[in-house]
């Protein structure tokens, strides 16, 4: 049986933006934008960590260690997440739940 409580925690997810743009805080049409760009890539981060939470806690009763769990769900996440988004996520395991980490990183701003 799986030494998890049943759970995966994603209330701790991080979400990280790197900003590689040089914009004048004065340029009010990109800031725009940009805020419009943010927000819709929130909604695709929360998207996405409410998507691989729902399959991992799902996934608990087939694998028999939290590290079976963790390795199985990062290499769904780096074949199919990662080669269509910038987005970085992956299982870490802890003492009594798996966190899962959800890091947005965009060059296209």
């Amino acid at each position: 049986m799986c030494e998890l409580s049943g759970r995966v925690d994603c209330s701790l997810a991080k979400m990280d933006l790197q900003k590689p743009w040089d914009s004048e805080p004065d340029d009010r049409l990109s800031g725009g934008i940009v805020i419009n760009m943010m927000s819709s890539m929130q909604k695709t981060v929360e998207g996405v960590r409410s998507m691989l939470g729902t399959a991992a806690t799902n996934l608990l009763g087939n694998f028999q260690t939290n590290a079976e769990l963790v390795q199985t769900v990062n290499s769904i996440i780096e074949q199919f997440v990662l080669k269509s988004l910038e987005i970085d996520c992956r299982l870490v395991p802890e003492e009594e739940a798996v966190r899962l980490e959800v890091c947005l990183y965009s060059t296209t701003l």
